[in-house]
Order: structure tokens, then sequence, then C-alpha cells
């Protein structure tokens, strides 16, 4: 799973995925999934609520990591620890009003960082960087 401010290029570093490997890189949602977490692993649901490119697929698939992706000269990427990947994570989480929603929130987002590999990647606009982060982030 991809995570970005908005404008970084999700949608297009997701684009070079679905050309490189074709029938093999499906979109869940380009643009607000929804996560569950269960006892066996975290979740990523398709919504109808997909965005400016209408990508969605109704599917629920495990979320193997999950990559926080910059524009970069370069092609790189890292594996990071939960606490660095924390604040982006809170950044493009939903943030309800209420306290205890919030809190619920709060520890979804911690275990997000706990139970999955991050990664903090930096790329270009190019089907090398899809390669690169298949090879990097495959189980």
């Amino acid at each position: 799973m991809f995570t970005a401010a908005s404008g970084t290029g999700k949608s297009t570093h997701t684009r070079m995925w679905r050309q490189h490997f074709g029938g093999r890189a499906v979109m869940v949602n380009d643009d607000k999934p929804i996560l569950r977490i269960k006892d066996d692993g975290i979740y990523v649901c398709g919504t109808p609520w997909c965005g400016k490119h209408g990508l969605q697929t109704n599917v629920e698939v495990p979320v193997q990591g999950i990559c926080i992706l910059r524009r970069g000269e370069e092609n790189m990427i890292r594996k990071i620890s939960a606490i660095d990947g924390y604040p982006d994570l809170y950044k493009q989480t939903y943030r309800p009003g209420e306290k205890d929603k919030m809190l619920k929130t709060l520890s979804m987002i911690k275990q997000m960082a706990e139970r999955l590999p991050l990664y903090e990647m930096h790329c270009t606009i190019s089907e090398e960087a899809a390669v690169m982060a298949w090879e990097r982030m495959k189980p």
C-alpha cells in the first residue's frame, strides 16, 4: 500500500506498476480505501470513494506493507521503523472529531506501524521505480 501527501505522485507511481506488471497489479482504491484490522492481519478494502481517476476494485486483500512515497531525483527505498513512519501514517489517516473515535484511530495507526513493514521511497516517474519498489518490498 502506498501513502503520501496529495500531489506527490501516488497515482502516477501506481500507473507505472499497472503498465509494467499488467493484470498482476490491481488497484484496490486510488483515494480512500478502508483498512480493517483482524487477528490474522491488516486488510485494505475497495470503496466507491476512489478519487478523480475512478480506480477501485471491490475486494479485500491483506496488506503486506506500507510505503511512504516521496518525489526524488533518483530511485531509492529503505525500510523504516514504526516510530519513523508514524507521523506520515497519522497525516494520511482520517481523523474524527470525537475523542473516543480519535483514540481508536490512534490505536489503529499504532497497530499498523507495529505490525506491518514500513518503507520510505524516493522515486522518479519511471517504470524502473515500480520495479525497484517491487524488488525491495516483495515478501
